[in-house]
């Protein structure tokens, strides 16, 4: 029952919020019929358009990332300074350097095989939570080619998308101001520091960001999973790995499991239900033990201090 009621709570929530930003991209012309993100396109004509739309600059950009990652072996230098130059872009958190960057990659997505892999990686390292719509729609658009021309890279794709629900409130602030938002540090002694500076307003617009992540991620996830279904066990298989260490806040254990309850809901990843629902039943009853254990420990401590 516990688990009902949290997939009907999760489930309007993310509803009406999917609803509402899908509908801002539609009336954007950013979701419109053709585009990937809703009717996903081949990889040329989605690389057509990246460069059409974006100019000369990524397809110079997609040109060089080409001839760096084909003299890889004869000349690592170069292959390491465009590396270098990448990983950059996507650390400057600039928005309209991160869509040319992607836009450059739609134009030689075919070249990023398992040789160029450092590149993709530094690519999807990228922190999307304060990212801006049309960043989101070519990170959807520049996931969805890579995986159809290469699918070895649908574990990454996933990771990405997963990522920013093991941030810790502190981690989300420091990705807004432009820092690092690599995965989240186990640091929980700072839990309480948290808990008290956060006002109701504070609490209000992280519940409302939270629910965007969650439209963003869903969304991204079921594209992906149209061009390679066969990878939705993988991707259960990592979202258990994923799952939140117990010394991670009550904050990131509750938004990782409503993130992941949300799954299972119709119009999502209805497949993974089963999986999903199994995962959060083992979690819970782990969570349930290790509460019951930390209480009898707290009672002998006790029973030692009366004697």
């Amino acid at each position: 029952s516990i688990v009902r009621r949290a997939v009907a709570d999760v489930g309007a929530v993310c509803r009406r919020y999917s609803a509402e930003w899908e509908g801002e991209q539609l009336t954007q012309g950013r979701m419109g019929r053709g585009s990937a993100m809703e009717e996903p396109e081949s990889s040329s004509s989605a690389s057509a358009s990246a460069s059409a739309a974006s100019g000369s600059g990524p397809l110079l950009l997609g040109q060089a990332v080409r001839r760096a990652v084909e003299a890889k072996r004869k000349n690592p230098e170069q292959f390491q300074r465009m590396l270098s130059h990448i990983t950059k872009i996507v650390e400057s958190h600039n928005d309209e350097q991160i869509c040319r960057l992607l836009a450059g990659l739609a134009t030689c997505v075919s070249c990023l095989d398992k040789h160029a892999a450092e590149l993709v990686k530094a690519v999807l390292s990228i922190s999307w939570v304060h990212a801006t719509d049309a960043t989101l729609q070519m990170l959807g658009e520049f996931m969805y080619t890579l995986v159809s021309a290469h699918s070895i890279y649908g574990d990454l794709c996933f990771q990405t998308i997963i990522d920013p629900f093991l941030l810790e409130p502190r981690e989300t602030i420091i990705t807004a101001k432009g820092g690092s938002a690599g995965g989240s540090k186990n640091n929980s002694d700072d839990e309480d520091d948290d808990a008290a500076s956060l006002t109701r307003e504070k609490l209000e617009a992280m519940e409302s960001q939270f629910v965007r992540w969650c439209s963003v991620a869903y969304l991204m996830m079921r594209h992906v999973l149209e061009v390679i279904p066969a990878q939705a066990k993988a991707f259960a298989t990592l979202l258990r790995k994923s799952f939140p260490h117990k010394r991670h806040s009550a904050l990131v254990q509750e938004r990782f499991s409503r993130f992941s309850l949300g799954l299972a809901l119709p119009g999502h990843l209805e497949s993974m239900r089963e999986s999903v629902l199994s995962l959060m039943i083992e979690q819970m009853l782990r969570i349930d033990v290790e509460i019951a254990d930390d209480d009898m420990e707290e009672d002998d401590d006790d029973d030692d201090d009366d004697d």
